[in-house]
């Protein structure tokens, strides 16, 4: 779910930032050209990527206590995946 929301609000910053650019360009009298378009996407997905590497970090944060347990061995054997908690 937070990841549909998280595409909804990219999604409502894209199109917000595309109308801003075209606006500008409309009232400074100048041309709204392909290569403009292009930049403006582009800066678009790279945000999105930040956000996508900024939820990892943040998730990985908060697993973090998880990752550095050990695993519980029976006397003198080897773990057993299934039994690791």
């Amino acid at each position: 779910m937070q990841q549909f929301i998280i595409s909804l609000l990219w999604l409502a910053g894209f199109g917000l930032s595309y109308w801003m650019l075209k606006a500008e360009h409309e009232a400074d009298n100048e041309e709204w050209t392909n290569g403009a378009k292009a930049v403006q996407v582009l800066l678009s997905v790279f945000s999105f990527l930040m956000v996508l590497i900024l939820l990892a970090k943040g998730w990985a944060n908060s697993v973090e206590g998880y990752w550095n347990k050990t695993i519980k061995t029976p006397a003198g054997g080897t773990p057993d995946p299934k039994k690791a908690e």
